[in-house]
């Protein structure tokens, strides 16, 4: 039985990297090694990540040097982390890559994010060699999507590139009865940081217009907004803009709007079960893990073509799908599902099996201890040039 060392944040916050970090370190994988984790996670707000502040170039530098004593003391034989895709967390990761790497230790870096590409092109000369020097030491780079696959091509030998979608435990969701609503009573449901990336902005402008057609529509957002968003590219306020937004909608639809902030557990699970409608209209994604977990509770979804989910998903059958930005169209999908329910029962009846057949946790564990046998045979890894 071999060493592994797994690398990451877990909850909170309960963003995809720490909730599948949780599930990794949760899974069957324990019963095929020996497993311990270095813990990452920083407690505080999810705005300061990827920004160079004293605070984080202190913390990284801290995790270096537990990562060292763990290295010589542990000598892991594999070495799990997820790779970020902006320069500080990159950095702080690449350095955990060569570390690993000169010990000894094979790598499995997860790209949890569909971005890669468009970072290292923004990045100059010389974080392009270091990430390129970065990508040579890994011994698997696994992506949540197929199409993610393109976004390696001339940094990352093809030998080397692992699909490997994300999975949920669909039990928690399953509802226990027919909780689904009539047309006059469907609630929709928002899962994700109260951001302009997730598309917070536009469910409240789409539920604006919807409601004015389906007057007993609800909807419940979960999530909390974010007091900077910064990507690749820049920083934009958002707190106060949210609450500006929220506070016109909900005056615009009187006792249809909930936002209880972040909800974990059974009560999240709970949520999902009585909902009918779920809806995470993102700029971006890889695989979101919250719409895995809203098809196990058998519910239609609303999403944009982006990351995994045009790959996974049918359009009409499992998802009507919109354009990102685009709050009328938004709109109109959920007044489509809204005012017919034996649509909603077939896509959710749909989604639900599909999770079932491909994208279990079950899946996930399967498909993850395929790659890492994989570095048990030397001649399956080949040059890493």
């Amino acid at each position: 039985m071999g060493t592994i060392l797994v690398i990451g944040p877990v909850p909170p916050p309960y963003t995809g990297t720490e909730v599948m970090t949780q599930i990794l370190l949760n899974s069957r994988l324990t019963q095929h090694y020996r497993v311990f984790h270095m813990n990452t996670s920083r407690q505080r707000p999810v705005h300061t990540k990827g920004h160079f502040d004293l605070l984080n170039v202190l913390w990284g530098g801290w995790h270096v040097l537990r990562l060292a004593g763990l290295l010589a003391r542990r000598r892991p034989d594999v070495v799990v982390l997820p790779f970020a895709q902006n320069r500080a967390a990159s950095l702080r990761d690449g350095l955990f890559v060569v570390m690993a790497s000169v010990a000894g230790a094979r790598v499995l870096a997860i790209l949890h994010n569909s971005t890669f590409r468009e970072f290292y092109d923004r990045c100059g000369v010389l974080f392009q060699r270091f990430l390129r020097l970065v990508l040579k030491r890994i011994d698997r780079v696994i992506v949540l999507a197929a199409f993610l696959l393109e976004q390696f091509g001339g940094l990352v030998q093809q030998n080397r590139l692992r699909v490997c979608y994300n999975g949920v435990d669909p039990e928690p969701f399953r509802r226990q009865q027919d909780t689904r609503s009539e047309a006059s009573k469907v609630r929709c449901l928002f899962v994700g940081h109260l951001s302009h990336a997730k598309g917070a902005f536009d469910v409240l402008k789409a539920f604006r217009l919807a409601a004015s057609q389906c007057p007993g529509l609800g909807l419940t957002m979960i999530g909390a907004p974010i007091r900077v968003e910064r990507n690749v590219t820049t920083a934009v306020p958002g707190e106060e803009q949210w609450e500006t937004s929220l506070a016109e909608a909900v005056t615009a639809c009187p006792g249809q709007i909930q936002v209880p902030g972040v909800v974990t557990g059974d009560d999240k699970a709970r949520l999902f079960q009585v909902s009918d409608i779920f809806i995470l209209p993102s700029y971006s994604e890889a695989f979101p893990v919250s719409v895995l977990e809203a098809m196990a509770a058998s519910m239609p979804v609303i999403v944009t073509p982006v990351g995994a989910l045009p790959e996974v998903l049918e359009a009409g059958t499992n998802a009507l799908f919109v354009r990102p930005g685009d709050p009328e169209q938004l709109g109109h999908a959920i007044v489509q599902l809204a005012t017919d329910q034996n649509r909603r029962q077939r896509m959710g009846k749909a989604n639900r099996e599909l999770v079932d057949d491909r994208f279990t946790v079950s899946h996930f564990e399967n498909r993850l201890i395929e790659i890492l046998a994989e570095l048990d045979r030397p001649s399956a890894l080949g040059p890493n040039d």
